[in-house]
């Protein structure tokens, strides 16, 4: 199509709607934290529950996590056993399961399952 204008995106433009599509996910996230964690989110209050949740996300970014079902697997365990629960010595199996060096889908897998049979266990 000779001619015919060329619509261009720069990279601070496509880095905009990236951290519009961001602030979105937490948003939705929040949510259903709020919903699934009532008493969490009682606890910490409109105020409190955004930085938990975006915390949570870091932690679940910095152990491999990229996507949205696993970040939200990742911070759902995280409500269940506490913020930074990977650098604490009783849930040295949550730590051994995110040092694993396969696929994400299969470490948050095993730890999700992990974490239900703790629970359970109590």
């Amino acid at each position: 199509m000779l001619g015919c204008p060329v619509l261009t995106i720069r990279r601070a433009q496509l880095h905009h709607f990236e951290g519009d599509a961001e602030l979105r996910f937490v948003d939705q996230l929040v949510e259903i934290v709020a919903g699934a964690w009532p008493c969490l989110a009682q606890a910490l209050g409109p105020t409190g529950l955004r930085p938990h949740v975006e915390r949570a996300l870091g932690d679940a970014r910095a152990h491999g996590f990229s996507e949205p079902q696993h970040l939200v697997k990742y911070v759902n365990v995280g409500c269940a056993l506490g913020l930074g629960f990977a650098t604490r010595q009783r849930f040295a199996w949550a730590a051994r399961i995110l040092a694993e060096r396969n696929a994400p889908v299969d470490r948050i897998d095993r730890l999700v399952a992990a974490t239900t049979r703790y629970l359970e266990s109590r």
